[in-house]
């Protein structure tokens, strides 16, 4: 790509009118190319009549979706007319590149997705004049940046890859002409692309885009480096840390991670702190963050706790518990007492942090009090946020929600725990791509419910509950069948013991699919059904079914045992052996001669148990 290239000479003309007026044109025509919304529908037709007549799910997100991807295809296909050609306009750095190198920083949809959906648009449209025009293709690849970025924040993350592997692949092209100039942005754009290709479940190339970041980094450290250079591999060395995690290899993840925290806490902290390990300084005010952190730029504070909470992943994942809890308070600090401006996505990352705080894998460390008061703070964060962006961050106030009233449970507290199951429920009802978070909010609710007395309710609950699970899981999913048991449970507790009996046979016909594939796991399930499908029918006084259903679920119960009995013998049997050989060639050493068949005979039957 992008092979060969030419300087031209008239293009340094060019740039020496005034290479400031060209971007405020720029900057000029992107004002005026603001799309309007009868300019998104033009492509399906020439008035609004077209779109009153399309069905309800052609909604005017959809269509402002479809034409913002339609302008995407549109700069694709330029990018590789221009890479076929033998050369492109090029010419003296731009203002933009001219000054110390600092990351774009795209914040996102701040109060209106559709104003910043718009704002991505007319990029697009600025983007495809810039290709088609004389101007320096730099300036197009410094538009680019930020077009992955805000497709990013849009959650279009296909299209943020493939914006984000020609914006990679025309910085490689500048960093060979100039390396010192380029390269950071390389490296940006690197991470990025990385984090698109972890959004589309494209792990290995992610790995390889991280990696490159990493070993151009590493080339671009020194000690005169500006600050973001320095904080640039940090980030690096964070992403390919998260990489690693979601590989599984928690224990390289975790030496990554290290290198990441030291990138940032070798610039500034160690000046100001006499301690830069992860331990939590609880006494640390607002005035000692904000003096710590003053030589960091916003996106370096984010990217700096943001590289704590991977290492307290992938401190987890390890099973250091303790200190995992111990980084992700010092993220939290970080981001509290900095004294930067909480933006929403500084406002997410610090509901994320506390979100993860207040979880139940962390109770072990974390008292259940301390976890309560967290996901409150975070919930009241995601309250906020919602009502900014309710589509982008209802499913984490739901999540958080769903802390809650877990911990309130294990507090005993159910009357205020059922409250907050219930409202977790309601609004999970509007997000129509996680249907099963809502069956699972209901099905704690239930739960709830039957820990009040309360078993009609708790029924009425638990069947809205395992309809959502059979429309939204398919048939190898073990929750359908989980919660016809429950049903089943909360029926006959409620007296209603034929659609009790109902519910449990519904559950062990699909117990028994299940058991098809793997019998240990669910023959245990079914012994449970029949017993409880015995209570129902004894208490509906069918008492031949009761004992020809509880007769049967004293087999597996047996095989159960019989197997468990099996497995002692034959560890017995596998000591005896090992014993038998440790005596056996004690004595061939003592008396080779007499003692040698004797110990191949304790051999052959240690390798006949083992068989």
């Amino acid at each position: 790509m992008f092979a060969v290239m030419r300087i031209e000479k008239r293009l340094v003309v060019i740039g020496g009118r005034n290479i400031t007026n060209s971007v405020n044109t720029h900057k000029e025509i992107s004002i005026k190319r603001r799309v309007s919304n009868e300019s998104l529908i033009a492509f399906m037709g020439s008035n609004q009549r077209v779109l009153s007549k399309l069905p309800p799910e052609m909604t005017a997100d959809f269509i402002s979706d479809t034409y913002l991807r339609l302008q995407i295809d549109s700069i694709d296909g330029y990018l590789n007319d221009l890479s076929s050609k033998n050369s492109y306009p090029i010419e003296a750095p731009l203002e933009e590149y001219l000054r110390p190198y600092q990351p774009v920083v795209h914040l996102g949809p701040l109060t209106d997705r559709n104003v910043f959906k718009q704002d991505i648009i007319a990029q697009t449209l600025e983007i495809q004049a810039c290709l088609r025009s004389d101007f320096s293709i730099q300036t197009g690849a410094w538009s680019m940046v930020n077009l992955c970025a805000g497709l990013y924040s849009l959650e279009m993350y296909e299209e943020a890859a493939s914006m984000g592997l020609w914006t990679v692949n025309l910085f490689r092209t500048f960093a060979k002409t100039n390396p010192a100039m380029y390269s950071s942005y390389l490296v940006h754009g690197l991470r990025h692309l990385s984090w698109s290709y972890i959004k589309i479940n494209d792990n290995d190339k992610a790995k390889v885009a991280i990696e490159e970041a990493i070993s151009i980094s590493h080339r671009l450290q020194s000690p005169f480096a500006n600050p973001e250079i320095k904080f640039q591999l940090g980030g690096a060395s964070t992403q390919f840390a998260r990489v690693l995690y979601l590989e599984g290899d928690c224990a390289a993840s975790l030496q990554a991670v290290e290198e990441g925290v030291r990138a940032y806490e070798e610039v500034v902290i160690k000046h100001y702190l006499p301690n830069t390990s992860t331990d939590y300084h609880p006494l640390w005010t607002t005035n000692t963050w904000a003096q710590a952190l003053e030589r960091f730029s916003v996106k370096a504070i984010c990217d700096y706790s943001m590289a704590l909470d991977q290492l307290s992943f992938s401190l987890q994942g390890m099973g250091q518990l303790e200190d995992a809890v111990q980084a992700d308070m010092k993220a939290l600090d970080i981001l509290r007492y900095s004294g930067i401006y909480l933006s929403s996505d500084v406002a997410a990352n610090m509901a994320a942090l506390l979100y993860r705080l207040s979880h139940q894998q962390f109770h072990t460390v974390i008292s259940l009090d301390q976890a309560l008061l967290f996901a409150q703070h975070s919930i009241n964060i995601y309250q906020d946020l919602c009502k900014e962006d309710k589509q982008k961050h209802i499913l984490y106030l739901c999540e958080a929600l769903y802390e809650k009233a877990n911990t309130l449970g294990k507090l005993e507290r159910y009357d205020e725990a059922l409250a907050v199951w219930k409202e977790t429920s309601d609004l999970a009802k509007d997000i129509i791509d996680d249907q099963v978070l809502r069956a699972d909010a209901l099905n704690q609710l239930s739960w709830s419910y039957r820990k009040l007395e309360r078993h009609d309710e708790a029924a009425t609950i638990r069947t809205e509950s395992v309809m959502v699970y059979q429309t939204a899981l398919n048939s190898t999913s073990d929750k359908t069948a989980h919660g016809y048991f429950n049903l089943g449970v909360d029926l006959r507790l409620a007296g209603r013991y034929s659609e009790a009996i109902e519910a449990l046979q519904t559950s062990i016909t699909k117990y028994r699919a299940l058991a098809f594939n793997d019998p240990d796991r669910y023959t245990k399930n079914i012994a449970m059904t029949l017993n409880q499908l015995t209570h129902a029918f004894i208490y509906s006084n069918q008492h031949e079914e009761a004992f020809h259903d509880g007769h049967e679920s004293l087999k597996p119960s047996r095989n159960y045992d019989r197997q468990r009995f099996n497995c002692r013998v034959g560890i017995h049997c596998v000591e005896r052996a090992n014993y038998s050989v440790i005596c056996a060639r004690g004595l061939a050493k003592k008396s080779p001669e007499e003692c040698n068949m004797s110990f191949i005979q304790a051999i052959l039957s240690q390798a006949i148990v083992l068989c």
